[in-house]
């Protein structure tokens, strides 16, 4: 199991000695991950390192040491990506208040009609969070936690370049596709291969 334990993460005197040079490599790492999807819908896809990261900083902030590390590290465990499985945040972001409270009050459950597109396959997303991201009323949250699994043989169709993948939206008051580009691909890649352990074929 791919996991992170409590000595992956750094001291916070260390972590803060260092916290520059380790917010431009996190956010050089983001940048090849982050997907535009129609006009307010961010995808950006995880890994490890970018939960350490997440996890380093909320021990900055918040300061609670030994026992929020731990509290932290078990929060961020559905996150991290296990075998042939793509992961990533979803973050619906509007900077006018009314128009972002109207949106997310028409888009309740859009993380289940989130997919990846492989050729002629969909891989739906499913979510990571054991709490509903939807209220009763039908609005949604504007962050989702959602991860993709592929089939080997969905695995050897996403590592074949030549082949195009396509996140799509399709909600009745949001429908975008964005294809990824073979930089984030390539990325990707690396990711299913370390969930597969040095053993990988």
């Amino acid at each position: 199991m791919n996991q992170i334990l409590p000595d992956d993460i750094q001291p916070l005197p260390l972590f803060l000695e260092n916290r520059t040079i380790f917010q431009k490599e996190i956010l050089a790492v983001k940048k090849q991950r982050r997907l535009q999807v129609g006009p307010f819908m961010t995808v950006l896809f995880e890994n490890k390192k970018t939960l350490l990261w997440q996890i380093q900083e909320m021990v900055r902030i918040e300061k609670g040491g030994a026992e929020q590390i731990l509290d932290e590290i078990e929060a961020y465990t559905p996150m991290i990506p296990q075998m042939r499985e793509i992961v990533a945040t979803l973050l619906i972001e509007i900077d006018d208040p009314e128009l972002r409270k109207h949106l997310l009050g028409q888009l309740g459950h859009v993380d289940e009609k989130v997919s990846l597109e492989i050729g002629e396959e969909s891989i739906f997303a499913k979510s990571t969070d054991d709490h509903p991201r939807t209220t009763e009323e039908g609005k949604t949250s504007a962050v989702h936690f959602i991860k993709f699994f592929l089939t080997p043989d969905q695995m050897k169709n996403f590592e074949d370049l030549s082949e195009k993948v396509i996140l799509k939206v399709a909600h009745p008051h949001y429908d975008y596709a964005e294809e990824l580009p073979n930089t984030m691909r390539t990325a990707l890649i690396e990711d299913l291969k370390t969930s597969l352990g040095k053993d990988h074929s």
